[in-house]
């Protein structure tokens, strides 16, 4: 058979064989995988139906032995040649299948490799979510009386946070598209343009980099600069004066870039220009600390420290950053209660912001990954004002 492997076997062993490592220090029997991105890790496993909520998909870990997918009927095919994994089981309603519910089917896995009596780690943590509704989650507890769930947490992330070489080169093209999309924004951003064609632009120039669109949020103008995150609209068009800002990335195999910049349309607004600037001033102290051995909380006080000294901290909204790779947010966060020591392989997206509405958002985003000596760029755009 055909594979389609993203990474290599040696690769997703080298994962399964950490997990269970983690597994057994935190006793835990098994791992049930549910959630879209760690079925992808740990398996391999590609499917657009992740985007549907109605049915469920499992990668189950055990300590010991061969681990388990459990797939919709339909998604054979895809689970046998995307993933590395060798026992995948069906659900559904045809004759092939070996259980006609998705929860049936997973009582019988953990029976089967007798752990149904055992600790279960499930992922109920932060920035995790069950792929299964609530009325499953409690079927599965009457399937599993004996079973006592944990959370999942403590093999998940130190797993998923530190990428290998091969994540880091997937992150490194992804970068590149993002800094080549960038490039095409700030080429359509002129007085008359509208955020949907800057959208537009930014767009088709990731794909020409050969990653695909993820998210773009583009604001220009006094009545959107407290907006967020929102989508581009085709209404909003471009004056003089206006700072233009963007939060923007894509994947490449699936990992993500995640920057923010901003333009602005004719001279900028001095306080929008000195905001600017403080920015990239707060972005240099930021690197100053970013080394393995530091903490990552180092981070986030190197920016509250230099912001204000600045005489900006009425001005600071958010946290300072935060982790990615296969999404835009992972852990850790770059935040004054996380303590997590900054390891080589680590990907980081770094974003001090200040934001003062009457005239604009002022956010600097790159991303790093953590170096043996310190840190590499992942994306590479200017940070200098731009006029256009």
């Amino acid at each position: 058979m055909e594979k389609y492997l993203v990474f290599s076997t040696e690769e997703y062993a080298q994962r399964t064989a950490k997990a269970r490592r983690l597994m057994e220090e935190q006793g835990i029997d098994a791992c049930v995988f549910s959630k879209a991105a760690n079925i992808v890790y740990f398996s391999g496993y590609l499917t657009t139906l992740f985007d549907s909520h109605f049915r469920p998909f499992f990668f189950v870990l055990p300590l010991t032995g061969a681990p388990v997918l459990v797939v919709p009927d339909l998604e054979k095919g895809g689970a046998e040649k995307t993933s590395w994994v060798d026992d995948v089981r069906i659900w559904g309603g045809s004759k092939r299948c070996v259980a006609p519910d998705p929860i049936t089917l997973l009582a019988d896995v953990l029976k089967e490799l007798q752990v149904e009596k055992g600790t279960i780690g499930l992922e109920l943590g932060h920035g995790q979510r069950l792929g299964m509704t609530y009325e499953q989650f409690l079927d599965m507890q009457k399937a599993l009386p004996d079973m006592k769930l944990v959370n999942s947490d403590g093999v998940v992330w130190p797993c998923r946070m530190i990428k290998s070489a091969a994540e880091i080169a997937f992150m490194k093209k992804s970068g590149y598209a993002n800094d080549q999309g960038f490039e095409a924004a700030v080429n359509a951003i002129r007085e008359g343009a509208t955020e949907k064609e800057v959208e537009i632009a930014m767009a088709k120039d990731f794909i020409e980099a050969g990653a695909l669109p993820a998210f773009m949020t583009i604001t220009a103008g006094v009545n959107r600069y407290d907006m967020m995150n929102p989508f581009a609209s085709e209404k909003v068009v471009m004056k003089k004066g206006d700072m233009v800002v963007m939060d923007f990335g894509c994947r490449y195999e699936g990992y993500y870039s995640d920057v923010t910049r901003g333009v602005f349309v004719g001279e900028p607004h001095p306080r929008a220009a000195e905001l600017y600037q403080a920015v990239n001033d707060v972005n240099r102290h930021c690197l100053e600390v970013i080394k393995p051995g530091n903490a990552i909380c180092d981070i986030d006080a190197a920016a509250e420290k230099r912001i204000k000294e600045l005489g900006y901290r009425d001005l600071m909204l958010h946290r300072t950053g935060h982790a990615l790779g296969l999404e835009v947010h992972e852990e850790p966060s770059i935040g004054p209660a996380d303590h997590t020591i900054l390891q080589p392989g680590m990907c980081l997206a770094l974003e001090p912001g200040l934001y003062d509405y009457s005239v604009g958002g002022f956010r600097i985003e790159n991303n790093i990954v953590i170096t043996e000596t310190g840190f590499e760029w992942l994306t590479h755009g200017s940070t200098d004002i731009i006029v256009k």
